[in-house]
């Protein structure tokens, strides 16, 4: 049985593991002091209320997860990660996988517009091919999302996104909730930062 659920402290030691077999950020990067700080984030994000955090699992194994942080100084939030365990992908993209995804992203947009009154999306990402559109470059984010889109429009469907700045190799961006999103280090790669904002049509959208 597939399912999904807010995860709590009690996920933690799940979901380091499926974040240890899959340890990349920004569609496909990793290195050595990210995997060593795994362990000690997961606990933070998990207790912490700013976070908002869902689950994917499978006959009560966590098999995925996406995880959420909202700002603190404005009324945004940040998608901050999405990893699945190996051997995922046929559950994701079966019938009952794709039913259990679009009732997480109905969860997860209640959550970020009804009760948090939040109205913006932030993303960081890999954007070393700049001749690509930027927000064909986020990766598995919107692969997951194009998945769920299959059985209709998602509540994601209601954000136009943009780049709102790249960050070059080894450098910090200017402002703090940039800062944040690229855990408070620099990268070899180059990161792009996106916002999505909700498009005008849907201003006023309420879940529904």
């Amino acid at each position: 049985m597939i399912t999904h659920r807010p995860l709590t402290i009690n996920d933690a030691e799940q979901l380091i593991e499926v974040v240890q077999q899959r340890p990349e950020l920004f569609n496909g990067y990793s290195d050595e002091q990210y995997k060593n700080q795994i362990p000690t984030m997961i606990p933070e994000i998990l207790s912490n209320p700013l976070w908002f955090n869902l689950g994917f699992f499978v006959d009560g194994q966590l098999y995925g997860a996406g995880l959420m942080k909202e700002f603190s100084t404005s009324p945004a939030w940040c998608w901050a990660h999405w990893v699945v365990r190996r051997g995922a992908a046929g559950y994701i993209a079966s019938e009952e996988g794709l039913k259990v995804l679009r009732d997480l992203d109905q969860d997860l947009f209640d959550e970020m517009e009804i009760n948090r009154k939040l109205n913006r999306i932030f993303l960081a990402y890999r954007a070393d091919q700049l001749d690509k559109p930027q927000t064909r470059s986020i990766g598995t984010f919107h692969r997951v999302m194009k998945l769920i889109n299959r059985q209709g429009d998602t509540r994601i469907s209601k954000y136009e996104f943009f780049t709102e700045c790249l960050v070059e190799p080894d450098t910090m961006p200017k402002y703090e909730y940039q800062k944040n999103m690229l855990l408070n280090r620099t990268w070899p790669i180059r990161v792009g930062i996106c916002v999505g904002n909700l498009k005008k049509d849907y201003s006023n959208f309420n879940g529904s």
